[in-house]
């Protein structure tokens, strides 16, 4: 029998879950559980209403309802996107069914700024669906959008002749309407591949929060930093707004959050109780402009770079005592298998588990591969030579932990459920770290290391404060549980302990899309089982120009 999907049925069903109040602390004590997932002096943020979605269909909903209460002239919207675009269904909104036409018809001002591909607009969708929304915003009389190209490049590249390098991969949504200060952030890009089915593992997997509270505020002050950064933002300002710098300035800093049980009390199309109460922090990836462009800009907010985005990911790492799950589109880091490798030798530690995008995806046909005459390799695949680098780390785990008994990788199948298939598809896109059932880290860095030191990107760190776990809220719990029963079809009440419902993913049941990867895989630009010989054309490619990590490989 085909399932019937609800937003809210996961909600309903983890409701039921045990949901045991915390044990009273001190204040030190408290402080110090909670401290430990976030990096030292990072600051974090309290009593934060957040919601997770692990369907494109429910966030997009709830960001059309955001949308829709931002409906008169001292109203705001802001949007980040890598991919944008305009003809997206926005349901339920019924008079005005896209993206385009909820912008259109808002009163609010509207400020956008997407990644101006360097191919153009005949790039889709990142490309082609950038220019055409910027484009139209910039053709209605309160909305302003910019095309950024203020990255830096990758030198390798450059040799080439080439100018591609970092991209701006943050994917935010702000709106300060009729309800206050609402945000989402993470995975999901505003394309229809994230609601619509198809052939190619559609809709894409991912994973998206929305945030009311102190860290919405933060969250716009990320759009804040990059809007006043960029040299065409204040002529738009003034053409369209007739706002000076100083009272766009003021304009931004007089944003103010919606706190306490209001902020918990705004309707979702997931839940039908109040929004968790968490502690948030927001982490950042800028590059340091001026090693890495030949004109020597800088970010004026972050003229030596930024990578709290990474800070947030080790330190939820390092601080993971027993169970680790990760969900990556890539999964390619090397600084990431590193701290991976030294978790599986802590005798502490017990199992960290592992989907991925399948590698077919990211490293296509042989027959797809072209040489130039002097012997250069060009290839239409996302990501050249990355199932060797996966294999790469397939090596590291495995010679700490050769019977992998305290580590596994996974992808996706189709689903096998009819009712369930239009809203499960089995391409993986989330950014994701769930760290002993009590912290999240999600948002858009890929696990590798250009989404940790180059590309621009935008992450999230998230457990139930004072207040969440007092009343028994299991944000990073429930989470995982509901993602557990998307990947394999088994009731929620079977998965609410890693030590049970780990064995499931081992001999996954009829109604499950998982499939062990586990063993090195045959590349098709590199052969079977290869991987990235140290120093190697294939090698050095990776790291110069592909993967580059900032850190260590500046011009």
């Amino acid at each position: 029998m085909a399932t019937q999907f609800t937003c809210g049925g996961d909600a309903t069903a983890v409701l039921a879950l045990p949901h045991p109040p915390a044990a009273p602390k001190s204040s030190a004590e408290f402080k110090a559980s909670l401290d430990r997932w976030f990096p030292e002096g990072h600051p974090k943020t309290y009593g934060n209403a957040v919601v997770a979605y692990a369907y494109g269909i429910c966030a997009f909903r709830d960001m059309a309802d955001a949308l829709a209460t931002a409906t008169q002239p001292h109203h705001r919207i802001y949007l980040l996107g890598w991919g944008t675009d305009g003809d997206t269904e926005m349901p339920p909104a019924q008079a005005m069914r896209t993206l385009s036409d909820l912008l259109t018809n808002t009163k609010a001002q509207v400020r956008a700024m997407f990644w101006k591909h360097p191919d153009g607009p005949n790039v889709l969708p990142q490309g082609g669906g950038n220019f055409a929304i910027a484009k139209h915003l910039n053709a209605l009389p309160n909305a302003a959008a910019i095309l950024d190209d203020k990255l830096p490049e990758i030198w390798a590249l450059r040799l080439l002749g080439r100018r591609f390098g970092g991209i701006h991969h943050q994917k935010l949504l702000v709106v300060r309407g009729s309800l206050g200060l609402i945000a989402f952030v993470g995975g999901m890009d505003l394309v229809p591949n994230r609601i619509e089915m198809n052939n190619a593992g559609e809709p894409l997997h991912d994973v998206h929060v929305r945030i009311v509270g102190e860290a919405g505020v933060v969250l716009l002050h990320n759009f804040r930093d990059r809007w006043l950064d960029h040299p065409a933002s204040a002529d738009l300002d003034k053409s369209k707004f007739n706002l000076d710098r100083a009272r766009v300035r003021a304009d931004f800093a007089a944003a103010r959050p919606v706190e306490g049980a209001a902020a918990r009390a705004l309707a979702t199309w997931t839940r039908a109780t109040s929004s968790e109460s968490c502690a948030v922090a927001v982490g950042r990836t800028f590059a340091e402009l001026a090693q890495h462009t030949p004109s020597k800009l800088d970010y004026d907010f972050a003229p030596y770079g930024e990578t709290t985005a990474w800070n947030l990911v080790a330190a939820g790492v390092k601080a993971t005592r027993e169970y680790l799950y990760i969900e990556d589109q890539y999964f390619v880091s090397r600084r990431l298998s590193r701290l991976l490798a030294d978790k599986l030798r802590d005798a502490q530690f017990k199992f960290l588990l592992i989907l991925m995008v399948g590698s077919p995806s990211i490293e296509n046909n042989p027959e797809l591969i072209k040489r130039a005459p002097d012997g250069t390799i060009t290839v239409p695949n996302e990501v050249p030579f990355g199932i060797a680098a996966r294999n790469d780390i397939r090596r590291a785990l495995t010679a700490v932990d050769p019977q992998r008994t305290k580590w596994r990788m996974f992808r996706l199948k189709d689903c096998p459920d009819p009712g369930m298939r239009p809203f499960a598809g089995s391409y993986v896109h989330s950014k994701l770290f769930i760290c002993d059932d009590e912290y999240v880290i999600t948002g858009s860095a890929n696990a590798n290391d250009r989404g940790y030191t180059y590309d621009t990107e935008l992450m999230v760190g998230i457990t139930n404060d004072l207040y969440g776990r007092t009343i028994g809220q299991r944000f990073a719990r429930d989470l995982r549980v509901n993602l557990w029963h998307k990947h394999l079809g088994v009731p929620h009440h079977q998965l609410d302990e890693w030590p049970k419902s780990l064995p499931l993913w081992f001999a996954p049941p009829r109604s499950a899309m998982v499939v062990d990867t586990s063993d090195l895989e045959n590349s098709p630009m590199l052969g079977p089982n290869a991987m990235l010989k140290a120093d190697s054309p294939e090698d050095v490619t990776w790291r110069q120009a592909i993967d580059p990590d900032a850190d260590n490989y500046p011009p």
